[in-house]
Parts: structure tokens; C-alpha cells; sequence
């Protein structure tokens, strides 16, 4: 599934190198909305101006229709090749907002970031964060993934098993960074081929939904596990995380970005198609 990305990327740049570029799009923006029409516009214009000097006063009504037919026809061409010409000359540009590294300080990068001439992708359910574009779907699966985990954990979960269904693997979870929750927690390595790990939690807390959740509302069998949790007294469950949607941030771009010399902030990771299965137990009542 491609999403639209415009005005999702930004690059940070030095602050004089800013303040020409904004200069210059000031400057051309004025030029642009003082100069008159050219190219397609003036023959359309211009045609459109000969043909309407042929209608003769009191002649055929009909022949009026035809030249305004064919006036209105060559306008409609005229636009159609513009488009055609703007969509041939920018197919495989993007739209970047170049920003200082002073306007960078309100938002969130990984640890070491943000740094000049990188690209950086938005966070897709979150506006503040921005991933560099190597790590980008590791970043977003991971923090999916911990915000499952983290929901667990205030859930008052005792047991865990995380398992490969399809997609990225052992390879992919390897430097993971998980939440630890309330309560204790150990990680084991299965001999399971499917299994990621497994993990045991004190559990002793009152169920509650953590804060700051951005893609449980998205989830609604996150959302009956809590809500069984919460008001049935859960004990087991299952549920998977899914990582379908490539957001729009896929090869081609990263291809692109490296062709205006843009870094990505490392080896660029496409998108994988993912799913891993939670299941583990809640303390009875």
C-alpha cells in the first residue's frame, strides 16, 4: 500500500544555507506572481483570441459553438500538456522541507542525530519523531512493537512468547531495545525455529492502560485484550503485530534521495511484510 509522503521528509541543513534557500524561493515566488502567462498559455490564449475574431456578427450560431468548441478544446490540451510536461520533469523527485538544525530541537531523532545532509522520515502516527531513512521501518516496527509490549506489562502480564509468523526475524530483533514493565523480567532464547524469545514478569499490578499510546486506537484486538483484561479478568491471550504498509518509503525513494546526494544514515532496510504472534498468560484474579 503507497501512502503519500509529501511533507513528511525533511533534511537539516546549516543555518546560512537555509537562510539563501528560503531567500531565493522568496525571490522567485515574486518573480513568479509579477510575470505574465508563457509557453502553452499564450498559444492557447492566442488561438483562442484568432478564432473568436472569426465569429462574424449575426452569423450562424452554429459556427459559434464550433469555434468555442475548439478554443475550449486547445485550452484543455494546452493544460493537459503542461501536466504532462511537470509530471515527465519531476516523476522521480519528493518534496523535502529543508530545515535548520535550531528548528530540529523541537522534534525527536534516534540518539546521535539529527545530522546535515540526512534524510529523515516522519514517524507515521506520531508528528514530533522523525527516523533517518536507512532505519526507518525498523525504527516504526520496533516502536510498535514495544508499545504492545509496554501495554502488557501495565496489564499486569506474567508470561510472554514472541513468534516469527512471517517477515523479519531473528536477524531483525537482535538489537531490539525492550520495555521491562513493572515487574522482572528475563529473556530466553528458544530453540523453537518461529520462536523470538519469551519473557516472565512479576505481573503484580493493577491493570491500567499506559499513557502516551498512539497505535492501540488502531488495533482493535489490542483494544479487546485490554478491555478483557481490565473488566473480565482476563488470563491468557494472543495477538499479532502487523507490519503491512510500506508507508511510501521504499527503494525507489531511497535510490532518488541518493541521486540529489542526500545520506540515508546508513544501509537503507525496505519494508518487509511482517507479523509476529504475542501470547502469554495474566495472573488470575
Amino acid at each position: 500500500m503507497q501512502t503519500n509522503i509529501q511533507g513528511r521528509l525533511i533534511v537539516v541543513k546549516p543555518d546560512d544555507i537555509i537562510d539563501k534557500l528560503r531567500n531565493d524561493e522568496n525571490t522567485n515566488s515574486a518573480k513568479s506572481s509579477s510575470t505574465q502567462p508563457t509557453g502553452w498559455q499564450n498559444i492557447a490564449l492566442s488561438t483562442t483570441s484568432t478564432l473568436a475574431s472569426l465569429m462574424i456578427p449575426g452569423g450562424s450560431a452554429v459556427k459559434s459553438i464550433v469555434v468555442g468548441i475548439a478554443a475550449s478544446s486547445l485550452v484543455t490540451e494546452g493544460i493537459k500538456s503542461f501536466t504532462s510536461e511537470i509530471k515527465r520533469k519531476y516523476k522521480n523527485s519528493f518534496d523535502i522541507s529543508h530545515i535548520k538544525l535550531c528548528e530540529a530541537k523541537g522534534l525527536t531523532f534516534p540518539p546521535s542525530h539529527p545530522r546535515n545532509e540526512i534524510l529523515y522520515i516522519q514517524h507515521p502516527l506520531r508528528p514530533d519523531v522523525y527516523y533517518p531513512a536507512a532505519s526507518f521501518h525498523r525504527n516504526v516496527f520496533e516502536h510498535k512493537f514495544s508499545e504492545a509490549i509496554n501495554l502488557l506489562t501495565h496489564l499486569g502480564v506474567t508470561e510472554i512468547k514472541v513468534e516469527h509468523i512471517c517477515g523479519w526475524s531473528k536477524e531483525f530483533s537482535g538489537s531490539f531495545s525492550f520495555p521491562s514493565g513493572a515487574g522482572k523480567t528475563e529473556f530466553t532464547s528458544g530453540s523453537n525455529s518461529s520462536l523470538l524469545f519469551e519473557a516472565t514478569y512479576a505481573g503484580d499490578i493493577n491493570p491500567v492502560l499506559p499513557n502516551n499510546l498512539v497505535w492501540y486506537e488502531h488495533e482493535p484486538s489490542w483494544q479487546s485484550i485490554a478491555n478483557g483484561r481490565i473488566s473480565s479478568g482476563l488470563e491468557e491471550f494472543s495477538l499479532a503485530i502487523n507490519y503491512t504498509d510500506d508507508f511510501g518509503i521504499n527503494a525507489e525513494l531511497s535510490v532518488e534521495a541518493q541521486k540529489i546526494k542526500l545520506g540515508l544514515g546508513g544501509k537503507f532496510q525496505d519494508h518487509k511484510e511482517t507479523t509476529w504472534r504475542i501470547s502469554g498468560k495474566f495472573p488470575k484474579p
